[in-house]
């Protein structure tokens, strides 16, 4: 169901609470078919009780086929539908890539959308997108292009934004010492979006170069100009970024950091100092334990006044043991300094194939007494909010 350019008109989450629901995938020769139907009780969640679609479920119908060509070639059809009594969302189009010959490759998808509710009434309108993409080993270039209409919505997938027209351009060049230092190169890249009143909303200018060394190790920087527009307000920013990574058999480090000049997103908004990083050590004693431990940051000055405005950090740890080709168990515990929480999840696995799986687990989460509320828990300690046993059986048939 993905198709060949970015926008994703399928998100299964969308399907929230289904009564029931099915999904069948196949090939016959070089034509691939799916279909995915359900019928979500969760649109009928309504607090308004008078609301005439109380109780009612939504129906949502994904089907999908494509047709090879050749290597990396293709032809495809996507239609979405999500049905609520009177109301509804239709989506259809083409999407296809193509290689043209040894470096080049060509994407593009073309959608429409109809749409009725009770709030925006009847509207409808069109998605395009379109790449062109050439990687060679020294030399590299992409050019894209992406139109969503201000009317074209899709309710079965993830849609960040509409009212949108956006152009970016790359190019990147890598040398091949192939001795300490195996390859490194620089990348530019420049991004310019408009919505469809002609008013520039996003534009970003931004310069990399990445370095390859031997056993695995690697470094990226990162230096880009932007202008982003909030709440009508043209906001440049200037960042910074390094990330790393160190990879071996036992041990495996990665992360990175960025930092300048960053938003804060309210209703009265002004450029800040900002500082976002994260660290992630992988541990492999042997080879059926692995133990994650991840540490995410993010931090907010008022350069007026030097104040801080957030600081959060998050803490991941997560244990994964193979007791046998079949049996896993998974052990995740993670703090939110910020909100004040602490989650403790444990998940027993039987898997006897792909599709035919076992799932038995337990789930803990703890808040802060005052965050949760202060009249009720003006205490500082954590208090549990929510315990919860669950399980699922996965049963594939063959035929």
């Amino acid at each position: 169901f993905q198709t060949s350019t970015p926008m994703a008109l399928l998100n299964t989450r969308s399907i929230v609470d289904p009564r029931f629901g099915g999904k069948v995938t196949g090939k016959v020769g070089n034509t691939t078919l799916g279909v995915i139907v359900a019928d979500d009780e969760a649109a009928g969640y309504l607090e308004n009780r008078k609301d005439s679609r109380v109780d009612m479920t939504a129906q949502t119908i994904v089907g999908r086929v494509r047709y090879d060509f050749y290597s990396e070639s293709y032809l495809g059809a996507i239609m979405t539908a999500r049905e609520l009594g009177e109301d509804f969302n239709r989506v259809g189009g083409v999407d296809g890539r193509f290689r043209l010959g040894p470096t080049h490759r060509l994407s593009f998808m073309a959608v429409s959308s109809s749409t009725r509710n009770s709030i925006e009434g009847s509207i409808g309108g069109p998605a395009v997108e379109i790449d062109l993409t050439r990687q060679g080993r020294n030399f590299g270039y992409s050019a894209s292009y992406g139109s969503i209409d201000p009317e074209f919505r899709s309710e079965t997938g993830f849609l960040p934004r509409v009212d949108v027209r956006q152009a970016i351009g790359t190019v990147s060049y890598r040398w091949w010492p192939e001795a300490t230092l195996m390859t490194w190169g620089p990348s530019f890249s420049y991004f310019r979006l408009y919505d469809h009143a002609g008013k520039l909303q996003d534009e970003q200018i931004q310069g990399q170069a990445s370095f390859q060394f031997r056993n695995n190790i690697s470094l990226t920087g990162t230096l880009n100009r932007d202008l982003e527009r909030f709440r009508e307000v043209d906001f440049r920013k200037t960042g910074y970024g390094l990330s790393g990574v160190i990879s071996g058999r036992t041990v495996s480090i990665y992360g990175g950091f960025s930092g300048g000049d960053g938003i804060l997103f309210s209703d009265n908004p002004f450029l800040g100092r900002m500082i976002l990083g994260n660290i992630n050590v992988s541990v492999r004693p042997n080879s059926r334990m692995r133990v994650e431990m991840t540490s995410i940051f993010s931090r907010f000055l008022n350069p007026t006044s030097d104040a801080e405005v957030f600081d959060v950090k998050i803490f991941r740890a997560r244990t994964t043991f193979q007791f046998s080709r079949r049996f896993l168990l998974r052990h995740i515990m993670e703090h939110n300094t910020y909100d004040v929480t602490l989650g403790n999840n444990v998940l027993l696995t039987y898997r006897i194939n792909s599709g035919t799986v076992v799932f038995l687990g337990y789930d803990d989460r703890f808040q802060r007494g005052t965050r949760i509320d202060r009249m009720l828990f003006p205490m500082r300690s954590l208090q549990r909010t929510n315990r919860a046993v669950f399980t699922k059986v996965s049963y594939l048939f063959r035929l």
